[in-house]
């Protein structure tokens, strides 16, 4: 990724401008979304399913 502007300069134009993006489904072309949002979504959907986030702690030992 670092040679892109250099090697790609259209491609990495083309990134900048917010041109990179994830299709959630195939039924629908136009349901494209940003991968940023992509990763949100699915963590959010993850945490929302039986089991959860329960369970989980930061603090060794628990």
């Amino acid at each position: 990724m670092s040679h892109l502007p250099v090697e790609n300069p259209h491609v990495h134009e083309y990134m900048q401008q917010g041109g990179l993006s994830v299709l959630i489904g195939s039924t629908n072309p136009f349901e494209k979304i940003p991968v940023d949002q992509t990763v949100e979504e699915t963590v959010n959907k993850d945490t929302q399913t039986q089991g959860g986030t329960k369970g989980f702690s930061l603090k060794p030992g628990q």
